[in-house]
């Protein structure tokens, strides 16, 4: 489950109506401060503070908050974080939270049907056709998305149970017209599903 609230009051509501197994809370927020939310509600969830104050880390961390982000949130530290959430947790993810211009974008893994290497970055073909750019190396994508994606040459993860066709030196995706380039020698571990 998924929620945003855009105040203490409004925070409280939607934990009283749903569980969640990781909350990401503001320390400042209209109605009060996620402190005054952490003693008012029992929360039964990992909490991960994500502020612009420095001042108040020792003071998350006596409540048990499994982190603290500064904000703006560098990639590499919220990667950081959800890695020790999964270690915590011992579930592979099944929602993926991108930091985007203007906010953050969360979508299921299912919706990822391709990952290529983009210089620095990683882009992600979803399957709605958007493509989402991400400041993570494929690597770290591959260990991320598990046994669910093959790499498909160099530079290309897939999701292995999208794979519809294969043909010579490229394979076609499940509703995507374009095909996705496969290696010669990568072409002999993928089987379609």
């Amino acid at each position: 489950m998924v929620a945003e609230a855009d105040s203490v009051d409004a925070a409280e509501a939607a934990l009283a109506a749903r569980g969640f197994d990781v909350i990401f809370l503001d320390v400042s927020m209209p109605g009060g401060t996620g402190f005054e939310l952490l003693a008012r509600r029992r929360v039964d969830a990992h909490v991960v503070f994500v502020t612009a104050y420095e001042a108040h880390a020792i003071r998350a961390f006596e409540v048990d908050a499994l982190d603290y982000l500064l904000k703006p949130v560098e990639p590499e530290r919220l990667a950081a974080t959800m890695t020790r959430l999964r270690a915590r947790t011992g579930a592979a993810p099944d929602r993926i939270c991108l930091p985007v211009r203007g906010g953050t974008r969360v979508f299921a893994v299912s919706d990822v049907l391709l990952v290529q290497a983009e210089r620095d970055y990683t882009e992600l073909l979803l399957r709605d056709g958007s493509r989402v750019l991400a400041k993570q190396p494929l690597a770290r994508w591959e260990a991320r998305l598990g046994p669910a994606f093959v790499r498909v040459h160099r530079g290309a993860l897939v999701a292995a149970a999208e794979i519809v066709r294969i043909e010579r030196d490229r394979l076609f995706l499940r509703g995507q017209p374009e095909p996705v380039a496969i290696s010669r020698r990568r072409r002999r571990g993928v089987t379609l599903l």
